[in-house]
């Protein structure tokens, strides 16, 4: 089900595949190491075949979704999403930027982040230097950043999964209680940055996407027992392997 352009400008791309399906899950881009075009347009089948339509947002550049074409986006994506019964999203780093913003304007009742990027520049703590951003409008950017704090904590089932021996990451996950009202925390302890890596290499990203998708919210459990059972079978790798 190949995916089609709802949103496209310079600097902004949004897709989506199965328009059809009744609910709706939302994914973005991660932060990539110079990173300067779009990602290739997706259409996942684990989302696709649980019902959900799935919408993913492209940026051209690591500006943390925040470009002068941000607000019309926005307002595109809100009305699209208004259609779906139910509404989820799935982050991971610079990414989990991009579910914030959205989340004030679209009620989700599922969001599942892993390793979220909550600020962007030194004068915005928790500012991480381990990822450089690059906003084409820095005050734009930062104008838009104050409004969503300015805003209101929005409710529904949030997870915040995280590595809590990297220090910068605990210090996002922490941030998130600014944005919702009652996120809960699901440390990984050495998963690293994001926390999913060793999840998506070890080919088991079908329990992150089943997690997200349930009917009766998140289920935590499922990608943490996965987690587990990777972390173990590296462990026990021979030296070199």
């Amino acid at each position: 089900m190949a995916p089609e352009f709802v949103f496209e400008s310079d600097t902004l791309r949004a897709s989506l595949a199965g328009r059809r399906h009744p609910d709706l899950i939302v994914t973005f881009d991660n932060w990539q190491w110079r990173k300067s075009r779009f990602t290739k347009p997706r259409a996942g089948a684990h989302f696709l075949n649980a019902g959900f339509a799935h919408l993913h947002l492209s940026t051209r550049a690591n500006d943390w979704f925040l470009t002068p074409d941000t607000p019309a986006c926005l307002d595109m994506l809100r009305e699209l999403a208004e259609g779906y019964r139910r509404r989820a999203a799935l982050s991971f780093s610079m990414g989990g930027y991009g579910a914030i913003l959205l989340s004030r304007d679209i009620a989700f009742q599922q969001m599942l982040f892993f390793s979220p990027q909550t600020a962007f520049s030194p004068d915005l703590p928790p500012y991480d230097d381990r990822f450089h951003a690059d906003p084409s409008d820095p005050d734009f950017a930062a104008l838009v950043h104050e409004t969503v704090l300015a805003a209101e904590p929005v409710g529904g089932d949030v997870v915040v999964a995280f590595d809590p021996s990297a220090e910068m990451d605990r210090a996002h996950a922490r941030a998130m209680k600014l944005y919702f009202k009652a996120p809960r925390f699901v440390e990984l302890e050495g998963a690293g940055h994001p926390a999913s890596q060793y999840l998506t290499q070890a080919h088991r990203y079908g329990t992150i996407a089943h997690a997200v998708t349930g009917p009766d919210g998140i289920r935590e459990d499922r990608f943490v027992k996965a987690y587990h059972e990777v972390r173990d079978r590296f462990d026990e790798a021979p030296s070199g392997a």
